[in-house]
């Protein structure tokens, strides 16, 4: 089978020789789709920008979950015995967890979920049931796994600010 591009720069033929070359235009395969590349970057980079700008929105007006806030925080306070320099960070932790900015309305938004019945009875079912570490070396061990990862995490992000 013969190339197109065998048949229009094919020396032997009268038509094709440099000097009319130049005069016959090469039509491409989809048509003149020159216009399109010429807007079709802009177009991809700001429906981008508006994804990543609904993204970024969405996660700050997300709201907080009591029942998960109550299980983390009572699982942070034994992230806390493990490792000391976690403590008096458990909000920004959070925070980061869910890739919202630390601030005085995140702040706001925290208290008031801690302050709900929700999260209240959550809390006290949490502390109440502790696995002592002799009972359950798994859950001990798991924890300490999640602790390091977000130890790890918490320490990532305070580096990139």
């Amino acid at each position: 089978m013969v190339e197109f591009d065998e048949i229009v720069n094919n020396r032997d033929c009268v038509l094709h020789t440099p000097q009319r070359r130049k005069q016959v235009p090469v039509p491409t395969q989809s048509g003149s789709d020159e216009p399109m590349k010429r807007f079709l970057f802009p177009r991809l980079l700001a429906a981008a920008l508006v994804l990543a700008s609904m993204a970024a929105a969405q996660a700050q007006d997300r709201r907080f979950d009591p029942k998960a806030l109550a299980r983390y925080d009572a699982s942070y306070v034994r992230c806390e015995a493990s490792f000391p320099e976690m403590k008096g960070r458990r909000d920004d932790a959070y925070l980061n967890l869910w890739r919202v900015k630390p601030g005085p309305k995140a702040t706001a938004r925290l208290a008031a979920a801690r302050s709900s019945a929700p999260y209240q009875a959550e809390h006290r079912l949490a502390t109440a049931r502790r696995p002592s570490p002799a009972a359950q070396p798994d859950a001990v061990k798991a924890l300490e796994r999640q602790c390091r990862g977000l130890y790890g995490e918490l320490e990532r992000t305070k580096a990139g600010r």
